[in-house]
């Protein structure tokens, strides 16, 4: 039974629709059927009662959908967990790596980059700083910064000097996330517009949101907080919707409740935060530097194969 198939299910039964997974996961519809038919041959029985409106589980495919999300998140576990240990080290660097991030990278994936390089290379000085997108930019021209790993807003196209290499990671779909007790977590999908008159809790200064409502209107926003612990409680008891996204909303360490909340997928043309890494033209070949490079590659690689 490939592990591929059953987190195409279990994406199956988070929209009930063949038509949105397909979109969400970036395969074909008729490659999704075939993986779910396939499914349904090796467990005998049928997972999905199919409607002209989507789908919805059978007795049978709740059952699976239980075992299979159980399957999927230890699997997934075990492999991020081995990541530190896989890579042979043939030479520990030193010297010093300066690492500037954004607030939508500090989460699990960044714990498991930074855990693999500093255990292979112990004598290097790594430091990791929180910074604007656009400070980051200049001081990697500056010499303030080795490198940048960051999100941004899709749309977005940095502009850059010659003397930089931008290197896209992977691509996180938007998602709003309520409480389950909220209207608004029966919908399978929702549209910006939708939102306007809903009230929003936010991170301080988040231009996401700007971006988001742009052309839509003025969102009603109820509270801004630089509090991640604040944010998420506020959304669990269900004052207020939040914006996220999948790599988020599968990476963060403070979504420890999620059985109390629900995220919906949104209609948007560009509602998606893109996963950067930004360094020197002139650094690329620095042996430090290439081997934290393949690590980050390495860790994006396991959340597509994951997705």
């Amino acid at each position: 039974m490939r592990i591929d198939y059953l987190i195409y299910f279990l994406n199956v039964t988070q929209t009930r629709s063949i038509n949105i997974s397909a979109k969400q996961l970036y395969i074909s519809q008729q490659s999704l059927s075939r993986a779910i038919k396939t499914l349904e041959e090796e467990i005998g029985a049928p997972l999905l009662k199919r409607h002209y409106y989507g789908v919805e589980l059978t007795e049978v495919g709740e059952i699976v959908s239980e075992y299979a999300g159980r399957i999927v998140k230890e699997h997934y576990a075990m492999r991020k967990s081995l990541l530190p240990y896989l890579e042979p080290v043939s030479e520990a660097f030193t010297g010093r790596l300066r690492l500037g991030i954004n607030y939508h990278i500090i989460n699990e994936v960044l714990h498991t980059i930074v855990h693999t390089f500093v255990r292979q290379n112990p004598g290097v000085r790594f430091s990791v700083s929180e910074h604007s997108v656009e400070w980051m930019r200049q001081a990697l021209m500056d010499g303030e910064l080795d490198l940048a790993l960051f999100g941004d807003w899709e749309e977005e196209n940095p502009s850059l000097s010659d003397s930089l290499i931008c290197e896209e990671l992977y691509r996180a779909d938007m998602l709003v996330c309520v409480s389950q007790k909220s209207s608004l977590s029966a919908k399978r999908v929702i549209r910006p517009e939708e939102l306007l008159t809903e009230p929003l809790i936010q991170y301080e200064n988040q231009s996401i949101t700007e971006k988001f409502f742009k052309g839509y209107g003025n969102p009603r926003i109820l509270l801004e907080t630089s509090s991640t612990e604040l944010f998420r409680q506020m959304v669990q008891d269900g004052a207020g919707y939040g914006l996220t996204n999948r790599l988020d909303w599968q990476e963060d360490y403070s979504f420890a409740e999620k059985s109390k909340l629900s995220v919906i997928p949104v209609s948007h043309p560009h509602a998606a935060i893109r996963y950067q890494l930004l360094y020197r033209k002139e650094d690329r070949l620095s042996p430090c530097l290439a081997a934290f490079l393949t690590i980050v590659r390495k860790r994006f690689a396991l959340l597509e194969s994951h997705q």
